[in-house]
């Protein structure tokens, strides 16, 4: 997506130390109307692991979501796709949620692929 003259971007976050969380969301306003969305959240565990969700939509034209879960030594990754034409979706955070899978933060989406890191080895599957 090409920016525009009149176009406006608003990007904002925040970084919770005590709680190690940080989240951020940025959008873009064509005449009034949000065309472009992203959200990202990220939250380190207690036990040192990671686990993070990413949303991107353009209006009309792409919804591609990311979640992951990873430790010391593996991943479970999975992108999905949501509604394109929903640029102002709501979304469920995983702030404060503990231990979340990747399957658990992508069920309310479709699935378009997983990525397993485990034992060295790196498996792709195409539901």
């Amino acid at each position: 997506m090409t920016f525009e003259q009149g176009d406006k971007y608003t990007e904002s976050g925040s970084f919770d130390m005590g709680k190690n969380e940080l989240v951020k969301e940025e959008y873009t306003e064509r005449s009034g109307k949000i065309i472009k969305r992203g959200i990202f959240e990220l939250v380190r565990l207690p036990d040192g692991g990671y686990i993070s969700q990413s949303f991107y939509m353009i209006d009309g034209v792409e919804a591609s979501y990311v979640f992951i879960n990873m430790k010391k030594d593996e991943m479970d990754l999975i992108v999905a796709e949501g509604d394109k034409n929903n640029v102002n979706f709501q979304y469920k955070s995983i702030l404060g949620a503990g231990n979340l899978s990747a399957t658990e933060m992508a069920e309310r989406y479709q699935t378009v692929l997983v990525v397993k890191v485990e034992d060295e080895k790196v498996t792709f599957e195409k539901p």
